[in-house]
């Protein structure tokens, strides 16, 4: 059993209801040792992850290149109009040679918002076991230099 596996905090076994405590049961403690290690660093955390940790995810979407439906870069005008609707899409790009950029701009700002929610969700997983990973490993490293 290793040192993540064995319980920090081992129960102590429950025979069963008694008139003193009926509302105990044994149910509750068959195949739980307890607490592991692991399990208890997990749980304590901290609640803001540390700056340079990014949890694994798939590449963050990019941006679309500016193009038009023919593959030209857009003339001066074009460009201040699809910059202008890029700050403010919530009216419609009118430059019928630009369609194409302006369903791919707005499937990337989709993407990314998804993306976006995935990445808080993945950090609110991921951080609490490479923390407690973490500490486990120093801890290891520390009875070994002992």
């Amino acid at each position: 059993m290793t040192m993540q596996d064995r319980p920090a905090f081992p129960r102590q076994p429950v025979i069963g209801p008694d008139e003193e405590r009926p509302h105990r049961t044994t149910w509750w403690d068959e195949g739980h040792e307890g607490m592991s290690t692991l399990d208890y660093f997990i749980a304590h955390a901290p609640a803001k992850p540390w700056a340079w940790f990014k949890p694994v995810m798939p590449p963050k979407p990019t941006a679309p290149e500016m193009v038009g439906n023919n593959g030209e870069a857009p003339n001066d005008e074009e460009y201040r109009r699809i910059t202008d609707w890029r700050y403010d899409m919530s009216w419609d790009l009118d430059l019928p040679n630009f369609s194409y950029y302006a369903k791919a701009v707005s499937d990337y700002y989709e993407e990314k918002s998804q993306w976006d929610e995935e990445y808080k969700k993945q950090l609110d997983i991921q951080w609490p076991i490479f923390w407690a990973k973490t500490m486990l490993s120093q801890r290891q490293a520390q009875q070994g230099e002992r």
